[in-house]
């Protein structure tokens, strides 16, 4: 979905604040299997946006806003052209001159239906060893392999002599603006903000797009929340009139579905250009659905739920939205109005994620300790935070004990080592399972899915916002603090720090800076003396010793084996370790760490027994 939009700061209700300590998160793409996972680099997904995934019967099924229908490679095989707004004059436009199959001066009932914003959907097994992903083909009616980032000429298709033949063959969207207008023919008529001339004929209101598919399977039953577009149609594309509100689907397999109804709108829709409620989250949670939205330039991220209840043909019960109450420390869930238009500031609805971003995005998830049942768990976050024009925006890691206590702020996640993010910021995605909460664990703090939108343009090639550079991402993810895995530094007996420079690995530093921290991912948060450890360095690859001890160290390696575990020791003998002991770590043969002179330089593998310069004071990073 296209949301190039000013940004309004606006002023938002403080922030719950707790005293746990701070979480981190760290994601990190693996690119070698392990026994348990493979390679993030197999699950990478070209020509995607406002994406989630379920994992369902053991496959992701990635749900993201394509193009694929409406972009097609030129007549050269050079670039990728797009069909909502080419230029008529374009050499490469084999209409020549004729009105474009998505000219915005046709009305939205009469477009074609490739127009707008599209959402698909892909699949493959979790534990796939191939780089290719299975689409529906409609055509044939069997699955299809697409290629993961579609090579010059590929995919999507090279255009005939017509252009009626574009996308991956047989591909059809699984929501789309032909579906929505044919499944709601009579919508509520969309106010016309002053200014903005939303509509200019009966059209008004009539589905332009579909886009934000997030979606969640229980009992069998799929379910969807998404994005529906609203535009204003003028002479030369869409414009600030874009209107968005929130939409319901369900399907018996994930891949053919009916759209039932609209959720919710923003009584602000009279009120704003380029306004209206973008949908964010989905998630199943002890027997409720949990739908995050977006209301543009108003209230950002807030937060709805409702009892699961598949007697339903929607699936759910009655909606309420999180609101505040006389408790400061928990939400008041309040009954939403029966004709779906929410009056935010009426509701005293709660702003989950309270900084300024007009188009914020929100993700979250339940993660547990361990995998085992009924182990202690907090409900994540990640929104994204405008920073500045030109500017990447932040990632923020929110947390909270449950779906009932408001989000504190933890921390800012580390992009370094991220993609860039994409065309319209930040898009982030956990995993999500059915009937998630306490009694199932999906999420362990350990390793769990994080998904991003990146953009994955390379050099030479065209940068022009073609969604073929947007590619939805895997990445291994660990958080650390509070329940979750031990996070320290290693001080050295001559006051330095180990740590970690583009692999190479020093006691240099005079103070705990970001590369000088280490996670230990684990199932809990405790040390024990004697304990088997790994270590996980700023840039996501593990502290290595070289040829299993007696050499250099390094912090190269993306996946942990013998050389990249470790036994951690306490020199003043067995327990639990606490911030401020002594320890050492022993490499698979016998090798202690060793800070070379008390630190200062060199840090290696040599040492064979515990002294002076393999001693490290174990400090909590908080």
């Amino acid at each position: 979905m296209k949301r190039t939009m000013a940004v309004l700061a606006v002023c938002l209700s403080a922030a719950h604040v707790d005293a746990q300590t701070i979480i981190e998160m760290k994601p990190r793409v693996v690119q070698s299997d392990s026994p348990t996972r493979r390679t993030d680099l197999n699950f990478q997904m070209a020509a995607t946006s406002g994406l989630s995934v379920a994992q369902v019967s053991g496959n992701y099924y990635l749900f993201g806003a394509y193009l694929a229908a409406s972009g097609a490679w030129n007549h050269l095989g050079t670039d990728m052209l797009n069909l909502v707004f080419p230029e008529n004059t374009n050499p490469d436009w084999c209409y020549r001159g004729q009105p474009a199959p998505c000219d915005p001066s046709t009305p939205p009932l009469q477009r074609d239906a490739r127009c707008g914003d599209n959402a698909g959907v892909v699949w493959k097994s979790t534990g796939s060893s191939v780089p290719s992903w299975l689409y529906q083909n409609f055509t044939t009616g069997v699955s299809t392999r697409v290629a993961t980032n579609p090579s010059v000429g590929e995919w999507p298709r090279q255009w005939p002599n017509d252009c009626n033949l574009t996308g991956a063959a047989g591909w059809k969207p699984v929501i789309s603006a032909a579906a929505i207008n044919a499944a709601i023919p009579n919508p509520v008529k969309a106010a016309s903000p002053g200014g903005c001339g939303r509509d200019l004929t009966d059209a008004l209101s009539f589905a332009t797009g579909a886009a934000d598919p997030k979606v969640v399977n229980v009992n069998g039953k799929w379910y969807m929340a998404f994005s529906e577009t609203i535009n204003n149609p003028q002479n030369n594309g869409w414009t600030p009139g874009d209107l968005f509100l929130a939409a319901w689907a369900v399907s018996d397999d994930g891949k053919s579905w009916t759209i039932r109804r609209h959720l919710f709108r923003t009584t602000h829709e009279k009120d704003d250009c380029s306004g209206g409620l973008l949908v964010t989250q989905l998630i199943v949670d002890n027997n409720y659905f949990y739908l995050l939205l977006s209301e543009l330039w108003h209230a950002g991220q807030i937060m709805l739920r409702a009892p699961i209840n598949q007697a339903n043909a929607d699936g759910f019960g009655q909606w309420q939205i999180a609101a505040h109450g006389p408790d400061p420390n928990h939400y008041l869930w309040v009954n939403t109005p029966a004709n779906g238009f929410l009056d935010t500031a009426a509701l005293n609805a709660y702003s989950l994620f309270p900084v300024p971003s007009v188009v914020q995005q929100g993700a979250m998830a339940r993660v547990h300790s361990s995998p085992v049942s009924g182990s202690p768990s907090r409900i994540v976050a990640v929104s994204n935070r405008y920073v500045a024009p030109n500017t990447p925006d932040l990632l923020q890691l929110w947390s909270a004990p449950d779906l009932d206590t408001p989000f504190a702020f933890q921390s800012t996640i580390d992009m370094t080592f991220l993609k860039p993010q994409g065309g319209n910021g930040w898009e982030p995605a956990f995993t999500v399972s059915a009937n998630g909460g306490t009694s199932t664990p999906t999420n362990t703090g350990k390793e769990f899915d994080f998904w991003l939108i990146g953009n994955f343009w390379q050099t030479g090639q065209n940068l022009d916002g073609h969604t073929r550079h947007v590619t939805a991402y895997r990445m291994t993810t660990t958080l650390s603090g509070d329940i979750y895995s031990p996070r320290a530094a290693l001080r050295t007996a001559g006051g330095y720090y180990v740590g970690v420079t583009a692999g190479t690995v020093s006691a240099t530093q005079t103070s705990i800076v970001s590369n000088a921290r280490f996670v230990f991912p684990k199932s809990g948060n405790t040390l024990a003396s004697n304990e088997a450890v790994t270590l996980v360095a700023r840039n996501g690859n593990y502290l290595s010793a070289i040829n299993g001890g007696g050499a250099g160290a390094t912090a190269t390696p993306n996946a942990a084996g013998a050389n990249e575990t470790f036994t951690i020791v306490r020199v003043n003998g067995a327990g639990t370790i606490v911030n401020g002991d002594a320890v050492a770590l022993r490499s698979a043969n016998g090798r202690y760490l060793t800070a070379q002179n008390g630190g200062g330089g060199t840090v290696d593998f040599t040492a064979t027994a515990i002294n002076a310069n393999s001693t490290f004071i174990y400090t909590i990073a908080s």
